[in-house]
């Protein structure tokens, strides 16, 4: 891995960094608008609010639906530019706005009064490795949908393991066996990644060198015509050199008239070189019963990591840290996320992995880096930081991406653990204010109200008892729901 840039080649001179750089597009970036006693003509009308982790932490988005002005004209932010300029000059990031509350639940009280301005956007998360609230809760693999990949291309294409080998005839429990004499494949994997044979009951793997893992998913329905409860044991085997052993299995008591159920197991890159090179998965009853009919029975790979059409990184650093001459710290990617830069990630995989409870957003927007970006290290606010200056990978000697925060990150911090997003303030769906709201009242709530400018008009201030009857009246400004 190369270094961070160290040389004023990187970066505009001091004294353009001064004037230039943070006081313009910084500024821009993060809505940086000067705020003391700056009188504005404008509020806003939001309906419920919503929490914003894992991505942010400790702060509400409020669910903007209209602005208003103090002649009580209506326009919706997202609809029009000048509104949205509006917008973003009436509640400036770092400012202050006055939350007046509709009947707001105890629960709710806390998110009322004076509140400061945190962003304007809806919030995307662009690219994380990050599973839960422990420093050591990452995941070591990020994989990316190749973009405009093609046949040849520096990339290439991951085979699709994904399959579907189906058993429709109905088959009667009384051995302990290997399940055998499927019916049908309904879902066939690419060439060369897999086969089903559906004469033996097997679906035999050829693993790629970049394959971390495959999710199995075993779905039957199981008939019980007698009077008494059955116990039914269904295991997942793979045939290592010839001798089976068992990855996991499935117990139920079925009780007369039936069931349908499923089970699943992920089967690691250590599981796939357990069973050689062409490692053979096979499912078994492990019960006899003379009472239980199988009527039917799925075998398949419903996931696979990293997806078809991806390119996977794992182990190493993700990033590294380096000086710089001015302001901040640099950070350098690896050269699997510089090699990715304007991918999309895969982040099915990470999200599978994040803990109960966790929610990460899946991610939809290209792996692209913009002023006023965030980056977070661990679950913890304290090492959030704003990037300050993107050098894309080919504009860097070494085709690496590095981006300049506003600050050092602390030693032995764990860099592995990161989210990298932003609001985007073109899409003005949410004003997040910087106030947690109480976890107990749930993750969103019907909590109505407007949010008044810190520094209003007097225009504004004579008129608003007077718009806000009328707002009501025309449905704008409606009761909460609950």
């Amino acid at each position: 891995m190369g270094t961070s840039p160290q040389y004023p080649g990187f970066l505009p001179s001091a004294s353009a960094v001064v004037t230039t750089f943070i006081d313009e597009e910084v500024k821009g970036a993060l809505g940086g608008l000067p705020v003391a006693e700056r009188n504005t003509n404008y509020f806003a009308v939001f309906k419920q609010v919503g929490g914003t982790g894992p991505e942010i932490i400790g702060q509400t988005a409020y669910f903007i639906t209209y602005l208003v002005d103090e002649n009580g004209n209506v326009s919706k932010p997202a609809d029009d530019e000048i509104s949205l300029n509006n917008l973003i000059q009436s509640f400036p990031t770092n400012g202050n706005c006055i939350v007046r509350q509709d009947a707001a639940s105890a629960l709710n009280s806390i998110l009322a009064g004076k509140q400061k301005v945190a962003a304007i956007g809806r919030q995307q998360p662009i690219l994380y490795s990050q599973t839960g609230y422990g420093t050591g809760s990452f995941s070591t693999a990020i994989s990316f949908s190749i973009q405009n990949s093609s046949p040849g291309s520096e990339y290439g294409e991951l085979l699709d393991y994904r399959g579907n080998m189906s058993r429709t005839s109905q088959y009667n429990l009384t051995t302990a066996n290997y399940i055998t004499n499927y019916t049908t494949v309904t879902q066939t994997p690419d060439a060369g990644a897999g086969v089903f044979n559906t004469s033996n009951g097997t679906y035999t793997l050829t693993p790629d060198v970049d394959l971390t893992s495959v999710t199995f998913r075993i779905s039957f329905e199981v008939i019980n015509p007698s009077f008494n409860p059955r116990s039914l044991k269904l295991g997942l085997y793979v045939d290592n050199a010839g001798a089976y052993s068992k990855l996991t299995d499935y117990e139920q008591i079925v009780d007369p008239g039936g069931v349908q159920s499923n089970f699943s197991y992920t089967a690691t890159g250590f599981t796939l070189q357990n069973g050689g090179n062409d490692p053979k998965f096979i499912i078994r009853n492990e019960v006899a019963d003379n009472f239980l009919y199988l009527e039917w029975i799925n075998f398949q790979i419903q996931l696979q990591n990293p997806a078809p059409f991806s390119d996977a990184g794992s182990g190493g650093d993700f990033w590294t840290t380096g000086s710089a001459p001015v302001y901040g710290q640099w950070l350098t990617a690896s050269a699997f996320l510089s090699q990715n830069y304007g991918n999309i990630q895969d982040s099915t995989f990470i999200r599978n992995q994040a803990a109960s409870g966790y929610n990460l957003s899946p991610i939809i927007s290209p792996f692209k880096v913009q002023i006023g970006d965030r980056i977070r290290f661990e679950y913890n606010k304290q090492k959030e930081y704003y990037i300050y200056d993107v050098i894309e990978p080919d504009k860097d000697p070494q085709n690496l991406l590095r981006l300049r925060i506003n600050d050092f990150v602390p030693n032995a911090t764990e860099l592995n653990n990161f989210i990298l997003h932003r609001t985007d303030i073109t899409d003005p769906a949410y004003i997040i204010l910087d106030i947690d709201k109480d976890n107990e009242a749930g993750d969103t709530q019907d909590f109505n109200g407007i949010l008044f400018p810190e520094f209003p008009s007097k225009k504004l201030k004579d008129n608003i008892d007077t718009i806000l009857i009328d707002l009501k009246e025309k449905g704008i400004i409606t009761d909460n729901q609950s």
